[in-house]
């Protein structure tokens, strides 16, 4: 029986990431890395991603359906505290010196402002906490398997962004997982039902279902109207 959990990821660093970054769609990366055993057609983003995951295995999540929509009972991020923002880059600079070596003579210079060879040097956005947690309803057992995988999350994983110290997962009494206190705790769509529910109105073309940059998983959605911090000493 599906229960209210809260989910909790005891960060080492930073997170590189949007605000509410969703729980579903990281449980549904990991869902679909173990159905299919890994690889390219298993990535989320990804090619073929949008065909694996309409295959994917249901997740061990409340899934609630309200006229044609379909959304997870699980909350975005909600950040421990002390929490802070900051910016960063990325860089990508080829040595065109030694690849000038390996040209024809006639090669007099490589191009460095596009193509193959382009130089880059991007801002990345990341976010600073302690932890990250989101409320959910769920099986907390299957949850906590599923996540045992996980280890970053995030952009940039592979350069070490977003590392995980360990997961924590745990009933509680509170469900905060869809609408607290007339508050979105994450992207719903505009409906009826979901209108009658909210105080805040907040509306904005927005994702609701993993993977979220999926124009078919988007609509107009309530969404929260600030970031979301955790209360200290307390289940927030």
């Amino acid at each position: 029986m599906f229960k209210p959990i809260l989910i909790t990821a005891h960060l080492q660093c930073s997170i590189i990431c949007d605000p509410w970054l969703p729980l579903d769609g990281i449980l549904l990366y990991e869902a679909c890395r173990r159905h299919y055993g890994g690889g390219p057609e298993a990535s989320i983003p990804g090619r073929g991603s949008l065909n694996v995951s309409e295959k994917a295995p249901t997740l061990p999540l409340l899934l609630m359906r309200d006229g044609g929509f379909r959304y997870y009972s699980c909350s975005f991020a909600e950040w421990g505290q002390p929490y802070s923002e900051g910016r960063d880059h990325w860089n990508k600079r080829d040595d065109v010196d030694k690849h000038l070596q390996l040209l024809s003579a006639e090669t007099k210079r490589i191009e460095t402002g596009k193509g193959r060879y382009k130089a880059y040097h991007m801002p990345v956005f990341y976010r600073v906490a302690p932890f990250v947690r989101w409320w959910a309803v769920g099986d907390a057992a299957d949850v906590q398997d599923l996540l045992s995988g996980v280890s970053h999350i995030g952009k940039k994983r592979m350069y070490g962004w977003g590392s995980v110290l360990r997961w924590e997962v745990e009933e509680v009494e509170q469900d905060h997982s869809l609408i607290w206190d007339g508050k979105p705790q994450r992207s719903l769509p505009v409906t009826d039902r979901i209108y009658e529910l909210v105080a805040e109105t907040r509306q904005i073309f927005w994702g609701y279902y993993p993977p979220y940059y999926d124009h078919r998983n988007q609509a107009e959605c309530y969404l929260p109207s600030r970031i979301r911090l955790a209360e200290a000493g307390g289940e927030g």
